[in-house]
């Protein structure tokens, strides 16, 4: 995976969460259980690229509670996406 899809996929990641956290109230049970499945599906594949520039000690069950609809989780979750983001875009061009 090359850097600018990196980036895409771990964008589109923290889209799913910011819907997911914004629609808590609004959302239908259906709409519920594929935002989690979708979130669910995404952080595990994006897992090992997280892992390499999180801050947070304990990533995974923050973002697994995520997932479940926590908000405060989920701003968490999205604080930290913008700083992988960020870090992934300011790495050097011969760097993965």
């Amino acid at each position: 995976m090359t850097r600018d899809e990196l980036v895409a996929e771990l964008r589109e990641l923290e889209r799913l969460y910011t819907e997911h956290g914004e629609n808590q109230q609004a959302e239908t049970l259906e709409i519920k259980n594929r935002l989690r499945l979708e979130l669910s599906d995404r952080y595990l594949r994006m897992k090992p690229h997280i892992k390499k520039k999180t801050r947070l000690q304990w990533y995974d069950p923050v973002y697994s509670y995520a997932i479940t609809g926590n908000r405060d989780y989920i701003g968490t979750v999205r604080e930290d996406l913008a700083e992988i983001i960020h870090r992934y875009e300011s790495t050097e061009a011969g760097e993965p």
